[in-house]
């Protein structure tokens, strides 16, 4: 039901916050930090993902969507530089010009907020 039981720690699939062995590893490093008397938090935004796919994808942070909605409720201007991977020599070079990079980052501050390839 959801409830936080004291000195239970439960990592990876079974906790339903990110199903990606990144984030099992990133919750493990949290729970033994916390076991041992450090306060730690996992920050779930930090977590890599990606998808062994052709073309392949990953990213890192919330989904452009995400972001958008995080920046209106927090009151900042959401900002995004994108290129494309055909720009890259050697993209092209391999025949994988199809593709972009994307950031997403706080226009007042300059901090990142997202990577997508």
């Amino acid at each position: 039901d959801g409830q936080i039981i004291p000195n239970v720690y439960c990592i990876g699939d079974a906790n339903g916050k990110m199903m990606l062995a990144h984030a099992a590893s990133a919750q493990g490093i949290s729970a033994v930090e916390n076991i041992v008397g450090r306060e730690h938090v996992v920050n779930h935004d930090a977590v890599p993902a990606a998808c062994f796919t052709h073309p392949e994808i990953a990213m890192v942070g919330p989904t452009e969507e995400h972001a958008i909605e995080r920046a209106e409720k927090e009151g900042w201007e959401l900002g995004k530089s994108q290129g494309n991977f055909r720009a890259n020599s050697k993209a092209l070079a391999e025949g994988e010009g199809n593709g972009i990079a994307k950031v997403l980052y706080n226009k007042g501050t300059g901090k990142v907020v997202a990577v997508h390839i």
